[in-house]
């Protein structure tokens, strides 16, 4: 899986290889959960902002079937930190919490 080549890759053109995977046209960012916690893993380790942007906007849209769970509100709080969005981690944060769900530590 191409995600998780990207995540552990340590060559960067291999990892970008990996992640280009996300431009193509109709690829299904949010189509679960765990492939959304990929995408967000690999992005965050590469600090992919570009796809990290995509992926987090792709997440608000009409469509997504990703069900947080408390890694993917952990991973958002990450995306959003490294973004400086400040208001989209705090955000996240009292839906996790507002959730019944336990922080856990990335």
């Amino acid at each position: 899986f191409r995600m998780r080549r990207a995540r552990r890759s340590q060559d960067p053109q291999q990892a970008a290889r990996a992640l280009s995977i996300l431009d193509r046209p109709g690829a299904a960012l949010c189509e679960d959960t765990i492939v959304f916690n990929l995408v967000l893993t690999a992005c965050i380790f590469w600090k992919d902002t570009q796809h990290l942007e995509k992926a987090l906007r792709e997440l608000k849209g009409a469509g997504s079937h990703v069900e947080p769970t408390s890694r993917t509100y952990s991973l958002i709080i990450k995306a959003s930190a490294l973004l400086r969005r400040t208001e989209d981690a705090k955000e996240a944060w009292h839906e996790m919490l507002a959730q019944g769900m336990e922080p856990n530590s990335i």
